[in-house]
């Protein structure tokens, strides 16, 4: 049978997520912030939670709302096992900027660590709308589906997203 991923293993996709994603929108950053953003990243990369902790921090301090930092830091707190503390960041970087693909698989990801599958969805879709061709999203949409027909299989027709090109399916009778 299927494997599916524990919180850690979602944790990594989402850090995993993280760093192949855009450049920061930075504008306004200075330089001091933009470097302390960048090695804060990299060191999460690495595992340096330390080392993340500080820059990120110092970054947010120098540019406090930049939506990059807070989701960066949103990320730091879901490698630290604290999924409220990085659900509080990432909705703070979503309320700063709307359209941050990542952010928004992150938080699919912590709602499918609590099985709350069409609420993932719902976050995926908002992703997909903003780029189509999103892999991480078209990946954990395929999850949640195959999740939705196993564990609630009456419901699941109702909430299954269909892929971009792919038609919608419709109940069986």
């Amino acid at each position: 049978g299927r494997r599916w991923l524990t919180a850690g293993g979602w944790a990594a996709v989402a850090l995993a997520a993280f760093f192949i994603t855009r450049p920061p929108q930075t504008g306004a950053l200075e330089a001091r912030s933009l470097d302390d953003f960048n090695s804060g990243r990299l060191a999460l990369e690495h595992g340096d939670l330390f080392t993340a902790r500080v820059k990120l921090e110092r970054a947010a301090e120098a540019a406090p709302g930049n939506a990059d930092i807070l989701t960066a830091l949103g990320t730091y707190w879901l490698e630290m096992h604290n999924p409220e503390k990085a659900r509080s960041y990432y909705n703070w970087a979503l309320r700063v900027n709307t359209r941050m693909p990542t952010t928004l698989n992150n938080l699919a990801i912590l709602e499918m660590n609590e099985r709350h599958w069409a609420r993932a969805l719902a976050l995926l879709t908002r992703v997909l709308e903003i780029d189509p061709d999103d892999t991480k999203a078209l990946e954990l949409v395929n999850c949640c589906n195959l999740r939705l027909q196993k564990e609630v299989p009456a419901e699941a027709s109702k909430a299954l997203t269909p892929l971009p090109g792919e038609p919608a399916s419709t109940p069986a009778p």
